[in-house]
């Protein structure tokens, strides 16, 4: 049997997680470094928005506006990856796969994002 990860291997998910009330970055993984070009000490604590372009920046809105609203989290989660664009380091714009999740740490009020990036031109993702 293959193992599930190798040592050796890098996620190919660009993983970011974010404050939801005040929309600053506060994770950051290597995979999202090599996706949007800012390093972790770059990228933490800058807002969501630096990534996102204008259209998905608005949806993105939306939705964690929902979700605090109502504590409804469908409106996060359990959708389709979106096909996107966002904006590099360079301010090139990138063709992306996006999810949003939303994170709840127990014992705590704060409410995280969880948004999952993947460059659209790669395969597409297997569904278990």
């Amino acid at each position: 049997m293959l193992p599930l990860i190798s040592a050796d291997a890098q996620p190919v998910d660009a993983l970011v997680v974010c404050e939801m009330a005040t929309g600053r970055i506060l994770r950051w993984n290597p995979a999202a470094e090599r996706l949007f070009g800012y390093t972790a000490s770059e990228a933490i604590g800058r807002p969501i928005e630096t990534l996102l372009y204008t259209s998905i920046e608005q949806l993105h809105d939306q939705r964690v506006a929902h979700y605090v609203r109502t504590g409804k989290p469908d409106v996060l989660t359990g959708r389709e990856p979106l096909v996107v664009l966002a904006r590099g380091r360079s301010g090139a714009l990138l063709r992306v796969e996006v999810l949003l999740a939303y994170l709840e740490v127990p014992g705590t009020p704060t409410w995280h994002d969880l948004l999952t990036f993947r460059r659209a031109d790669r395969q597409p993702r297997r569904r278990a």
